[in-house]
């Protein structure tokens, strides 16, 4: 994943389902002006296990 500013590199063996759904989200603008996540596919339970570890992670 290359997306300019913001890049992640993965192990190219990564599996295909675990890419789709670290993905499933993208940050937007919306009709505010603000900064907003937007679901860009259902499935996203592998994004939300990542945000937790992190969240757990923090001291």
């Amino acid at each position: 994943i290359d997306d300019g500013d913001q890049a992640a590199y993965l192990h190219k063996k990564t599996g295909k389902d675990y890419v789709r759904q670290i993905t499933a989200e993208e940050k937007r603008i919306d009709e505010k002006g603000l900064q907003v996540w937007q679901e860009i596919r259902r499935d996203n339970h592998l994004l939300d296990c990542e945000c937790m570890a992190m969240a757990c992670a923090e001291p």
